[in-house]
């Protein structure tokens, strides 16, 4: 599989896995899903609510399913939030963890952060994007935005840029708030922009290289 194929698949299974997955029969049915025919793929052979596959270079849609229908994306959000430190930061800046920025719900998933730690950019981008860590996120909005509330502003401004129309951002983790949604397309359009930009960052094609693999893990039945 080329490498096109390849980031075209991975966009299509990391949103139908991470966009608000409702649960049903597919492929025990008979008469379900035939993995050796994909041409043949229905919307009801698939589990999850929302979906979208993409052609990379010109992001010419080639499947669908309630692309538009507005879910919560959860820690798909985190593929913004490194992008824009990314574009806007210093991968050597020094980042000051505050107090404020430790301020999340109990069951975040956490990098393990401790207020007043200094830690670099780079440091918090590849461990926000491996452990899914909402302090680091916190930590990158913070240094990069100078607030949280600044970052999320960005956040929303951009994407706008990028396309998005029925997104709206309100905070840099994804944990779940019921004014922090998007669709399928939208964070499709975001990973697309990333993807695109590749070339610019080793960490940014280290974000790819992560989609990649859960994507990966998932068409082997492995966790994620």
């Amino acid at each position: 599989m080329n490498k096109l194929t390849i980031r075209s698949v991975s966009l299509f299974l990391t949103l139908m896995i991470c966009l608000m997955m409702i649960p049903s029969v597919t492929e025990a049915e008979e008469g379900g899903y035939d993995p050796d025919h994909p041409e043949y793929l229905e919307n009801s052979d698939l589990s999850c609510s929302s979906a979208i596959l993409i052609e990379y270079e010109s992001g010419r849609v080639l499947y669908e399913k309630n692309a538009d229908t507005r879910c919560y994306p959860a820690s798909t959000t985190k593929m913004l939030t490194v992008f824009l430190a990314l574009l806007m930061g210093d991968p050597e800046q020094s980042c000051y963890v505050s107090n404020e920025a430790m301020m999340i719900p109990d069951d975040s998933s956490r990098i393990g952060l401790v207020p007043g730690e200094v830690v670099t950019l780079k440091d918090l981008e590849y461990a926000t994007m491996v452990v899914s860590g909402n302090d680091g996120a916190n930590v990158i909005a913070e240094n990069v935005g100078g607030s949280i509330p600044g970052f999320v502003d960005l956040m929303n401004r951009a994407a706008a840029a990028f396309g998005c129309t029925g997104t709206h951002f309100s905070n840099p983790h994804g944990y779940h708030d019921e004014d922090h949604y998007s669709t399928a397309r939208d964070m499709a359009v975001i990973a697309r922009t990333a993807m695109q930009n590749s070339n610019q960052s080793d960490a940014v094609t280290f974000l790819c290289d992560q989609i990649e693999e859960a994507a990966a893990a998932q068409l082997k039945g492995e966790p994620v």
